[in-house]
């Protein structure tokens, strides 16, 4: 039905999304690369109001659970949560060709600065921005096919806490 593609982060720190989303709307696909990353498969509610699942495997990964609200003006408000109740991240976004929020907590955590932007063919949209600050962060560049924006917005923050995730545990094993 659709898919969505592209980069959280540069060539060398970074990761790849890739996902589709059938037409029974789970969405399946891979953040990160064969060796370092997670598997992706979610659903989307029928009404598009809840997105459930797993980020990772069924031993070592987070669930993601995440209510989508659109207003009078196709503005969404998302909160979510990727990981459990004890150890996990809040995700707020919310608008609608601006997506802006937080994933995390006041102090520990990142910013979320993203643009949805119509390509040129019906169903084909971007989503830019930057994930973090100004300094330390990274920047988003992915590709829409029939993919829903929203979705997409939240797959870039659960892809780059997940690029987070790794360079701690990798810079606190040494």
């Amino acid at each position: 039905m659709g898919n969505i593609e592209g980069r959280i982060g540069g060539t060398f720190m970074g990761f790849s999304l890739s996902a589709e989303i059938d037409s029974s709307r789970n969405i399946f696909g891979r953040l990160g690369g064969k060796l370092s990353g997670n598997d992706i498969n979610l659903t989307l509610s029928p009404d598009g109001e809840k997105l459930t699942g797993r980020i990772g495997g069924n031993v070592i990964g987070n669930d993601l659970k995440a209510d989508i609200k659109e207003d009078e003006s196709s503005s969404y408000n998302v909160t979510g949560r990727l990981g459990g109740d004890t150890i996990g991240n809040d995700i707020k976004l919310e608008g609608k060709n601006e997506i802006t929020g937080r994933v995390g907590g006041k102090r520990v955590g990142f910013d979320v600065n993203l643009s949805i932007s119509q390509e040129l063919s019906p169903g084909k949209e971007s989503i830019t921005g930057r994930l973090g600050g100004k300094i330390i962060g990274v920047n988003v560049n992915l590709t829409l096919d029939d993919f829903p924006p929203i979705v997409g917005a939240i797959l870039s923050t659960v892809t780059y806490q997940t690029l987070k995730d790794y360079q701690h545990a990798s810079t606190s094993s040494n």
